[in-house]
């Protein structure tokens, strides 16, 4: 595309940013559309949207646009056609770093006729942009094969290639015997180092200073619905004990009656650092989702064999402890005031009904009123419609059907809650989607 038909707008850089909130408020600061919403991400200064048209970053205190990208024709990267439109903050296609300071953005590129299976498939189709989240400032940009995205707090390794987030300058390349042929992890990494390799729990490491030092790992705890670590501030847990074989088919048994599980740094780990791990307790694995949502590591409730059957058919518990990395404390979910157990979905009452943002230790959370008639089907109608699940609930990772009327992502400044008023479409897509709606919930004191 011509630089003139490109629109970048830029904000000031601040010196005072905000925080991610301990607590859900009890109040709707401000709220807006969003057209052909894609996803969320915290950015260091705010939420950083993506949209169709492009990004956008918000500002907290009123929902007004503090920056924004707009490349006219551009298309985004559609990994597993974009399911984590349901998830918000977990997507490969706009990856944020371990601070928020950097976010990471997947463009589609050149097109090629030839399928992607074949050999002459053109090696780079995609753009990969680079902004910084309190300015907007474009760091970096170049081609990419958009295999994966991941970031430390100053490095971004896409696919093979390691790039500087402030210079955009190529660092260092992985040897073609370590290059990802079929995707990675995405995501943010450590605070210095980057997952090469992922095998479930079983993870090749790499600083992101020297791509020769790498080192594996065993036992990392997983999220048992997605087979992905999940990453917080550079904090990931890894099991105490050995998980079990592989069953007949060789396929691993998932750790569901609980396992001894320690909080431990991605850092410490590839041997960068000597932070001391956290004693976690038993844990069935991580919740990917609640945890990139949201900020602390959300661990997924011990249970008998049974659990996963279990909690699918009661809606839930999905998380049941959280370990929070800014004080190095674990708290059970029933004394946890914060997002990352909240509950949130359509509950009945009022002439339209309303979005219910409840925390888990049983405090008021916010009360969101929908007006009769603005989504396409009635909040009563999906409520009797057990296929659009349980709500309220928490964040878990949802199955590719149905979509979730209502998700949230916990970003610095507020809560942001999203609804998805043409939930019901899914069987008629021929009908005009209307945009999502955005609602700026600020946290409440602590």
């Amino acid at each position: 595309l011509p630089a003139a038909a490109i629109s970048h707008t830029t904000a000031s850089p601040s010196a005072n940013l905000p925080e991610r909130p301990s607590r859900i408020g009890s109040d709707v600061a401000w709220s807006r559309e969003a057209p052909g919403l894609l996803g969320v991400v915290a950015g260091a200064a705010g939420p950083v949207i993506l949209a169709e048209e492009g990004v956008t970053a918000l500002n907290p205190v009123d929902g007004s646009t503090l920056w924004s990208y707009r490349r006219p024709h551009a298309r985004y990267d559609y990994h597993d056609k974009l399911s984590e439109i349901r998830y918000m903050a977990v997507s490969r296609t706009m990856v944020a770093s371990p601070t928020g300071r950097h976010v990471a953005l997947l463009i589609n590129g050149p097109q090629t006729a030839l399928s992607k299976s074949s050999p002459a498939y053109e090696e780079y189709t995609y753009l990969t942009l680079v902004f910084d989240t309190i300015t907007g400032r474009i760091t970096g940009e170049h081609p990419s094969n958009g295999l994966r995205l991941q970031l430390t707090d100053s490095t971004l390794l896409d696919g093979n290639k390691a790039y500087s987030l402030t210079t955009g300058e190529l660092l260092w390349a992985l040897a073609d015997s370590d290059t990802v042929e079929h995707g990675g992890y995405s995501g943010p990494a450590g605070h210095r180092s980057f997952i090469t390799e992922k095998d479930r729990g079983n993870l090749t490491l790499v600083p992101d200073t020297d791509p020769t030092a790498m080192s594996k790992v065993q036992g990392v705890a997983i999220d048992p619905r997605r087979g992905n670590p999940a990453l917080v501030d550079g904090w990931t847990a890894q099991y105490t004990e050995p998980l079990p074989e592989l069953d007949e088919r060789g396929v691993p048994s998932y750790p569901v009656v609980g396992w001894n599980t320690r909080a431990v740094t991605l850092d410490s780990l590839a041997g960068l650092e000597d932070e001391q791990p956290v004693e976690l307790g038993h844990t069935a694995g991580l919740n990917s989702v609640a945890s990139r949502a949201t900020g602390p590591l959300a661990l997924r409730p011990a249970d008998d064999e049974n659990s996963f059957n279990k909690i699918e058919r009661a809606g839930g518990p999905w998380v049941g402890a959280v370990f929070d990395p800014a004080t190095r404390t674990v708290t059970p979910a029933s004394e946890y005031a914060g997002p990352a157990v909240a509950k949130i979905g359509l509950v009945a009452g009022g002439d339209g009904g309303a979005i219910a943002l409840q925390p888990g230790d049983g405090s008021a959370g916010a009360t969101i009123p929908i007006a009769p008639g603005s989504t396409y089907r009635s909040p009563d109608a999906l409520l009797r419609d057990r296929s659009n699940g349980y709500s309220p609930v928490q964040l878990y990772p949802r199955s590719s059907f149905p979509r979730a009327t209502t998700t949230f992502v916990t970003t610095p400044g507020l809560t942001l809650v999203i609804l998805d008023p043409t939930t019901g479409l899914y069987d008629r897509p021929e009908e005009p989607r209307s945009p999502h709606r955005l609602y700026g919930v600020p946290g409440g004191p602590r």
